[in-house]
């Protein structure tokens, strides 16, 4: 069966917040991985120029990033908010409004996406980008776009392709965003998830991050 579409626009209604997560209700877990490498500290490293005969004083050791991890029974909000790598994404989430999907009981999938991808897309919009009050509700539905209801791992999407009602759709799951747009979701050979939308399809091969709401993971392109 499908997960309950609390918490997302229907017929052009404003979502009402969920309550947040129930933290006696999440069990104990000693699951943890590391999140994604923080790669735009290294981007900025270059290699000293000499200067009147002497090395200027630079190391690429300033410019290592301490590892992060993510563990399976916090929330989505506590693990991305301690990702360096998804810290512009997470602070857009927090301005459009999402921040409090991401503390409640869900479950949740989220297509969060790297800072590098986050700062060229902000680029591309128009003042002064993503943060821009003008731009504050396509920022909104953008990132409602990355928030998917219900827990979709290919163990997740197994389970529910073994419904009637999946088979009677040619293997085929139907979610939505926070947004309330329609999704559908196929399990592909070797484990791979396939999510479309009307404006295209996106795959995500990795293995996604356990929450203790939902899960999340980490994708270079953006559903929209």
């Amino acid at each position: 069966m499908l997960p309950l579409l609390a918490g997302c626009t229907t017929n052009g209604q404003k979502p009402e917040p969920p309550n947040r997560q129930n933290l006696t209700l999440v069990r104990p877990s000693d699951v943890a991985r590391l999140l994604p490498e923080e790669t735009s500290l290294r981007r900025q490293y270059h290699p000293p120029l000499p200067r009147a005969g002497r090395v200027a004083p630079d190391s690429r050791v300033a410019y290592e990033a301490i590892p992060n991890m993510s563990y399976a029974d916090n929330s989505l909000d506590d693990n991305l908010a301690g990702s360096i790598e998804l810290a512009d994404y997470y602070t857009m989430a927090v301005k459009a409004g999402w921040q409090r999907w991401l503390q409640g009981g869900g479950p949740y999938t989220v297509l969060a996406m790297p800072n590098q991808q986050i700062e060229a897309l902000s680029r591309s919009w128009p003042g002064q980008g993503m943060l821009d009050p003008v731009n504050h509700q396509r920022l909104k539905f953008f990132i409602g776009q990355t928030i998917l209801v219900g827990k979709w791992t290919p163990h997740h999407l197994r389970k529910e392709l073994a419904t009637p009602e999946a088979r009677r759709a040619g293997g085929v799951i139907q979610t939505r965003t926070l947004t309330g747009e329609p999704v559908s979701l196929r399990l592909l050979p070797g484990d791979v998830i396939q999510i479309s939308n009307r404006e295209g399809s996106l795959r995500i091969g990795r293995r996604g991050y356990k929450q203790s709401n939902g899960v999340f993971y980490v994708t270079d392109r953006e559903l929209y």
